[in-house]
């Protein structure tokens, strides 16, 4: 079974190179696509062959040494980018920033899914290994790393079928609106901060001087170092997790809103004051309309991080949520109940990029065109 296993990885991975070959060549054209791919070979092996060196003259020269080695594999990484970019551009259909059906847009979304769903029952259920234990199991991979498809669906189904009202602790539900409860404060109250005092030092260098340097100062300390003042600081140990989001999203969304107020092209102010507008007029009527499109899609990506600090406080500090479920998961080695709360996490992500795609379209309709 193993052996016809990589036989097909073989075959899929032979068919793989012709496609990917036949595209360059029809692309390019047979010549250069030989010169580029002889080309590339020799830099591949310079890379490694730098690689090689500093090895050999690590205990000679120390650390350059390894600023030797670090060329290598940067010579490395920037052809493998290089190649990347080659094989993705001679693809029927690619063009720079060109619109395509919606259809054609969910299909290939779905595509993706689907792959790593296949992925995912290949190695559960094809072949077998040895077991903890000294006996087969089926499956490429131990079931404590990676459970099954089946497995996973099996557990889902538990965990959202049963309640446990007597002990909130142990109902999904409980804890899933607990977290949610905690994002929206943590990262509610951090937007609602950040959009003014953003506005504000992105004009006028004033207020940038007076709160960028003790900003930065803080940006570059991990949020969550702050988990254990957090505990010490917070009244309740239910409010760790709304205070690590605050501070993991506050301070990073505030630069992004500040570069927002920095391109706002200079005509528009110089129109308003033109038009007779004062200071409030056109923080108000020209800074704030012409920066929301960037706030709302800053806020789309910090929600992700959100979500990040919200799981690593409740892992540590917090009695309920769904990193507190995934950490009792964690204890007792139920894997599968680990990857159900995860893809929860997953699919709450989707519905809410859905809404700030929702919201951006209601809110600036002018701007559909480019999405």
């Amino acid at each position: 079974m193993e052996t016809l296993i990589y036989l097909i990885l073989a075959i899929t991975g032979i068919i793989l190179a012709i496609t990917t070959a036949y595209f360059l060549m029809k692309g390019y054209g047979v010549k250069d696509f030989i010169v580029y791919s002889l080309s590339c070979l020799l830099v591949y092996l310079s890379g490694f062959a730098i690689i090689w060196l500093a090895s050999l003259l690590r205990n000679n020269i120390g650390i350059f040494a390894t600023l030797i080695s670090l060329t290598g594999y940067m010579i490395i990484y920037i052809l493998t980018c290089v190649i990347i970019f080659g094989i993705v551009s001679v693809i029927p259909g690619m063009e720079f920033h060109k619109n395509i059906k919606s259809l054609n847009y969910y299909s290939l979304s779905v595509m993706t899914f689907i792959f790593i769903i296949i992925i995912w029952c290949f190695v559960s259920y094809a072949g077998s290994h040895e077991g903890m234990k000294g006996q087969l199991e089926r499956g490429l991979i131990n079931r404590n790393f990676l459970p099954a498809p089946s497995e996973v669906l099996s557990e889902g189904f538990e965990m959202l079928s049963k309640r446990y009202i007597q002990k909130p602790e142990k109902d999904f539900y409980i804890n899933l609106w607990t977290s949610i409860v905690r994002i929206l404060w943590g990262f509610g109250v951090a937007v609602a901060l950040a959009v003014p005092l953003g506005i504000l030092m992105g004009s006028f260098k004033q207020i940038e001087a007076l709160f960028e340097p003790l900003f930065a100062f803080i940006r570059y300390m991990p949020p969550t170092a702050f988990i254990p003042l957090a505990i010490i600081w917070a009244p309740t140990i239910e409010s760790v997790p709304s205070i690590l989001i605050f501070i993991g999203v506050f301070f990073y969304l505030l630069v992004l809103i500040m570069d927002h107020v920095a391109n706002v092209p200079k005509e528009l102010l110089e129109t308003s004051y033109t038009l007779g507008a004062n200071k409030l007029e056109v923080l108000t009527m020209v800074i704030y309309p012409a920066i929301m499109p960037g706030v709302v899609d800053s806020a789309k990506a910090m929600i992700g991080a959100a979500w990040t600090y919200l799981i690593a406080a409740e892992l540590v500090g917090a009695g309920r949520g769904i990193g507190y479920t995934i950490s009792i998961a964690q204890r007792y080695s139920q894997t599968d109940k680990v990857f159900v709360s995860i893809i929860i996490i997953g699919i709450i992500g989707i519905i809410t990029n859905s809404l700030f795609e929702l919201l951006y379209r209601w809110l600036f309709p002018w701007k559909r065109m480019g999405r």
